[in-house]
């Protein structure tokens, strides 16, 4: 309901609901169901950009989620936090969030939350034209992300970071050397049983995009519009206006 209420614009409503299923939860006792209600919450204030609200609110469910050692709802909150100062131009703030996430996450020996506290770090620096730190930072957030191959999935951003940091620092071997490695990934995950191929087709779009933008790059024009043209193929077929966008951008 909390959903559908936040889809229909709506999100006081939305949030008056979660209020509600997280009192419900601890009256029940239910830890789980406390902890999906609360991340509920924050991912509403995320997603519909209620930044006030989102920056008061996160320390309590922090709190929450450290107590419960619910680790990766605990650092996907802190990177919400960080990303509305980081969105609106408060960047050494953002930087300083990330630091700090960083060091709790070492402290705590959770790759999740380094990985997190890394890809942060590399979209603060490359938004402040430090391309070799952002580079450097994107490899670390990959490096934590494989030790734990299953919170891979999580971070497919990283990837398409790192790619556009390189692209834009002309080091095209290297944004090629990048893309082949997530288009692994990706193949990887389409070749389990169960998959459904459409629902990464916006992943993949991405990825060929930067990989045909790479090639372009390194002068072999004719890979690179191979490239361009099976990302159209699979633009028709799951018709998102963001992969269209990078289709055309590229």
């Amino acid at each position: 309901l909390s959903q559908l209420l936040s889809s229909e614009e709506n999100p006081q409503a939305a949030l008056d609901c979660l209020d509600e299923w997280i009192d419900f939860e601890q009256g029940e006792h239910n830890i789980e169901g406390e902890g999906k209600a609360r991340w509920s919450k924050v991912a509403v204030l995320t997603n519909c950009a209620m930044d006030s609200m989102l920056l008061k609110e996160a320390p309590e469910q922090m709190a929450w989620f450290k107590k419960h050692r619910q680790w990766n709802r605990y650092y996907y909150t802190w990177d919400s936090k960080a990303c509305v100062y980081m969105y609106s131009s408060r960047i050494q703030t953002a930087l300083r969030e990330a630091q700090d996430m960083l060091a709790d996450a070492q402290k705590n020996d959770d790759n999740f939350g380094k990985a997190a506290a890394y890809q942060l770090m590399g979209v603060v620096y490359e938004s402040m034209g430090q391309y070799d730190q952002a580079v450097d930072v994107f490899r670390e957030c990959i490096k934590q992300l494989k030790q734990r191959e299953s919170e891979v999935e999580a971070f497919t951003t990283v990837f398409d970071y790192l790619c556009q940091t390189l692209d834009e620092s002309h080091r095209y071997t290297e944004e090629l050397d990048v893309a082949n490695e997530w288009e692994q990934g990706i193949l990887r995950r389409l070749q389990r049983k169960g998959a459904f191929p459409e629902l990464h087709f916006p992943t993949y779009i991405a990825c060929r995009c930067n990989k045909a933008s790479a090639l372009a790059g390194l002068n072999r024009i004719e890979e690179a519009e191979k490239e361009i043209c099976k990302s159209e193929e699979m633009q028709k077929a799951c018709g998102t206006p963001l992969g269209q966008y990078r289709i055309y951008y590229v």
